[in-house]
């Protein structure tokens, strides 16, 4: 589901990220939303179903993992911001640009993990998602996020 954005709103995401930085800011409470929003936007743009929800949560699996490795290599938190705010442009980016292909194939790694019983949970999963989850979680996502808004 490739979207077409204008010219402008590539040039405004510093913009844009910064207001996100200031209402997060003067209002703690919109963190949700605004993780909510972009969660439903990864989603969506992985075809808004199985495949998407598979793809969200390796995503979020592999940045964890990327920020718990590196919480564990500082040694203290002001060691460990200091680094995450040095290394934001190149290595977060880098890295998390590196998350991104490697969840694109999500149901590989399941397979290769698991073996059969991936394949098996694949495609119960499948099931399971279509009957129960996907109705709860489009009513979700398409209650706060908007194509316009980022």
């Amino acid at each position: 589901m490739k979207q077409n954005h204008p010219p402008e709103r590539n040039k405004n995401w510093a913009r844009r990220m910064s207001g996100h930085v200031r209402d997060v800011s003067r209002n703690p409470r919109v963190l949700p939303t605004l993780i909510r929003k972009w969660l439903g936007r990864m989603w969506r743009r992985r075809g808004g179903g199985y495949y998407g929800v598979g793809y969200v949560v390796t995503f979020l699996v592999l940045e964890i993992r990327m920020l718990l490795g590196d919480w564990q290599d500082s040694k203290g938190i002001v060691e460990f911001l200091g680094q995450q705010l040095l290394e934001l442009i190149f290595r977060f980016f880098i890295e998390s640009f590196i998350n991104s292909f490697i969840a694109l194939a999500w149901p590989f790694l399941l397979i290769s993990k698991l073996q059969l019983w991936g394949l098996a949970l694949l495609i119960v999963g499948y099931f399971v998602f279509e009957r129960l989850l996907k109705p709860s979680l489009e009513r979700l996502i398409l209650k706060t996020t908007d194509d316009t808004d980022d």
